[in-house]
């Protein structure tokens, strides 16, 4: 029912590799500014001038820890590919084991960290008001 295709980036065409495994990243950049114009909107027209402030703020603190995560994601592509491409299977599969772990580590610690940090910055400007 569903063929199942996979992009061979090593032999071929290398423009057509490339343009198909980009159009997956160009998809996801376009859903990420459609996900901050939405943000802006709502918050602009419910929560007022000073929430659209505060989040035209963070909108770089935000756009820095995603292209923090977005980097090393390709860093440890590089290094799988190098596994992938040398077909050094029992390594592929410690490195894309140690990249899982690293990850849920980081994504565990960066939730933690700023739901305190929010919760606290909460505080203080109600405090200050």
């Amino acid at each position: 029912m569903f063929k199942k295709t996979s992009v061979n980036l090593i032999d071929g065409p290398i423009l057509r590799s490339i343009i198909a495994f980009a159009i997956p990243i160009l998809i996801s950049n376009i859903f990420q500014q459609l996900y901050n114009t939405a943000d802006i909107m709502i918050v602009g027209r419910y929560l007022g001038p000073n929430a659209l402030a505060g989040v035209g703020a963070t909108a770089a603190i935000f756009e820095l820890v995603v292209g923090f995560a977005l980097g090393v994601g390709n860093g440890m592509g590089v290094i799988i590919a190098r596994c992938f491409g040398a077909k050094d299977m029992e390594q592929l599969k410690t490195r894309c084991r140690v990249n899982d772990y690293d990850w849920s580590w980081f994504k565990f610690n960066c939730f933690h960290r700023w739901t305190f940090w929010n919760v606290s910055f909460i505080r203080i400007f109600r405090n200050s008001r």
